[in-house]
C-alpha cells in the first residue's frame, strides 16, 4: 500500500509511468510522455524567440477599481524601495493568516447539529480521521476536514499523524477506551 491506498507503486518504472485512479476508485497503470530539463528549456525557449506576446486588451485592462498606485518598472531604483518597503511591512504585520476564534465560531454557526453528531462519532467509535468522519456522516471532504480542524482546535483531538490519524484527547461515554489512534 505505498500510493494511492493500492499496490502497484512498486512496478512503476519512472520516466512518465504512473498510476491514474478513475471515478471508480480502481487504479489503472498508464504511461505519459517524459520530458526532460532541457527539452522544457527548449520548448520555452523557442516560443521566447517568436515574439512579444500580444495580450488581450479586456484581460489585461486596468478597470480603475484598484486603491494601489502602479508599481514602478522592474530594475528601477523606485522599484528596489517599493520592494524594501513591502517586505518592512510584511514583517511588521506578522499577524495570523485568520483568526481562530472567527472560525470556530462560524462553524459553530453553520454546522452546530453536525458537529455535535462528529464529535458523538468520534467519543463512541474512539476513531477520529477526517476519512471516517466522511463516510459515518456522509458528507464531503471539504466538510468532514473543516470538522476535523475544529475539534483539534477546541482540543478534542489531537493533530493528524503521517497517516491522517488523530489521537482523542477527551474521555468519552462511560467504559470507552482512553485514547487511542483511529485503526481503519
Amino acid at each position: 500500500r505505498t500510493i494511492l491506498g493500492e499496490m502497484g507503486a512498486e512496478q512503476l518504472l519512472g520516466q512518465g509511468d504512473m498510476l491514474f485512479m478513475a471515478g471508480g476508485g480502481r487504479t489503472t497503470r498508464v504511461h505519459g510522455p517524459f520530458c526532460s530539463d532541457s527539452e522544457v528549456e527548449s520548448v520555452v525557449a523557442h516560443l521566447k524567440r517568436q515574439g512579444r506576446p500580444s495580450y488581450l486588451e479586456a484581460v489585461t485592462a486596468d478597470d480603475g477599481s484598484s486603491d494601489q498606485p502602479e508599481k514602478p518598472a522592474k530594475g528601477s531604483r523606485a522599484a528596489a524601495k517599493a520592494e524594501k518597503d513591502d517586505f518592512a511591512e510584511a514583517e511588521e504585520s506578522d499577524a495570523p493568516v485568520f483568526d481562530i476564534g472567527a472560525f470556530a465560531a462560524t462553524a459553530g454557526a453553520e454546522g452546530g447539529e453536525l458537529y455535535e453528531q462528529a464529535i458523538a462519532v468520534v467519543l463512541r467509535d474512539r476513531k477520529a480521521s477526517t476519512s471516517y468522519i466522511q463516510r459515518r456522516l456522509q458528507i464531503g471532504y471539504n466538510r468532514a476536514a473543516s470538522i476535523m480542524e475544529r475539534m483539534e482546535i477546541e482540543g478534542i483531538v489531537g493533530p493528524a499523524n503521517h497517516a491522517g490519524k488523530r489521537e482523542i484527547l477527551v474521555e468519552g461515554l462511560a467504559g470507552a477506551p482512553s485514547g487511542g489512534y483511529d485503526d481503519e
